[in-house]
């Protein structure tokens, strides 16, 4: 069963939120006018087709002064919520009267991170607004007039640092706030493109360290366990790929790493195995019946590899596999094919760790170079 977006709810991007808030809070400075919502672009060059215009709805749009604005807007991640879904992203729009007629400065305000580390499309010591939100909201503003006057915009999001402890910020070295992200403007359900973008650029920070081995786990759990058997590698080394194996392998293989180690659990080393590039439940599921073939060529009992035709999770398979005399040859053969299906995706050495629930390693692939190496 492949998996069908348009049975689920779009959203859109932090991105977009901030070019909506910038566009209604220098209408109202401007013209006066109080918005309900607003219709602006996707960021120039989207992936989509960059005519597309979006619809989106203001919560507050209010005066602090004669020669200030602001606008609120309630970020939507439709049917694909992340950690920013439902924040409180505004924008605050005054007049600079010293600069040239259009001239817009964006600034990072109030809960906006503040990135410390190179390697990300932001430079050190800038606000982390990304460069294609950043034209996304010079394209929204540019739209109200074009004899705009010269105009200071500082986006902000309310609770955004408590927000951002729940992405990957803190380990990209952005402090103070979450990011402002989005290369289309729009959430397309379990495609996930803020997460991309964050593997993107937790990449492009550790090559930019001089890490030449880069470590990729599921997330907390299996980084925990991973770290205990690589405890000389520096935490920027490690990265949360969750559910997009395909993407993140393609990524260490552009970015320049010389290979690449890798921490699962058993159901996800079993949907790689089957050739799942994406393996989040929405877009793959596992096939026990041909897990049950695999365990009858390795030996599995037939009246197990029954039972497990019918099992409905991968720890279920575990279970019933548990004491057979030919059960690490039978999660070794899942092993090999899912070291397979990721060599067909990169040619990098690869290193698979694979572990139970209780941290013990259930298979490990053969050994790729220990170097771990930073340039200082």
């Amino acid at each position: 069963m492949k998996y069908n977006s348009s049975t689920l709810r779009q959203g859109f991007t932090t991105g977009s939120a901030a070019a909506a808030a910038a566009k209604a809070a220098i209408i109202h400075l401007v013209f006066g006018h109080s918005c309900t919502s607003v219709n602006i672009p996707v960021p120039p060059g989207a992936p989509l087709d960059d005519t597309t215009r979006l619809d989106i709805p203001l919560a507050r749009v209010w005066a602090i002064s004669q020669e200030e604005s602001a606008a609120l807007v309630i970020k939507d991640g439709g049917d694909d919520p992340d950690a920013t879904h439902r924040a409180r992203i505004s924008c605050r729009a005054s007049r600079i009267n010293h600069t040239q007629p259009c001239d817009i400065i964006v600034e990072g305000g109030r809960g906006v991170g503040r990135v410390t580390l190179p390697g990300l499309p932001v430079p050190v010591g800038h606000a982390a607004i990304n460069p294609a939100p950043l034209a996304q909201i010079k394209r929204a503003v540019a739209e109200v007039s074009p004899t705009l006057p010269g105009l200071r915009l500082v986006i902000e999001v309310e609770d955004g640092e408590t927000i951002a402890q729940k992405t990957l910020n803190p380990r990209l070295g952005i402090v103070g706030g979450i990011s402002i992200l989005g290369t289309s403007g729009i959430v397309v359900p379990y495609s996930s493109e803020a997460w991309k973008a964050a593997i993107d650029e937790s990449l492009s920070v550790a090559r930019a360290q001089g890490i030449t081995t880069i470590f990729l786990t599921t997330g907390r759990k299996s980084e925990r366990f991973l770290r205990n058997r690589n405890p000389h590698a520096p935490a920027i080394a490690y990265v949360h790929m969750a559910d997009y194996v395909g993407h993140t392998v393609s990524a260490v293989t552009r970015a320049g790493f010389h290979d690449m180690v890798f921490g699962l659990f058993f159901g996800k080393l079993v949907k790689i195995s089957q050739q799942y590039a994406h393996t989040h439940a929405h877009v793959s599921h596992i096939d026990f019946s041909a897990i049950a073939k695999t365990a009858l060529q390795c030996g599995i009992p037939e009246e197990i590899t029954r039972r497990i035709e019918t099992a409905v999770t991968a720890r279920h398979v575990l279970e019933l596999v548990a004491g057979c005399a030919e059960a690490s040859h039978f999660i070794d053969t899942i092993g090999q094919s899912a070291l397979a299906f990721l060599t067909t995706l990169s040619p990098l050495p690869k290193r698979l760790h694979v572990f139970d629930f209780d941290g013990t390693i259930l298979w490990e692939s053969d050994a790729v170079p220990k170097e771990h190496t930073i340039n200082v």
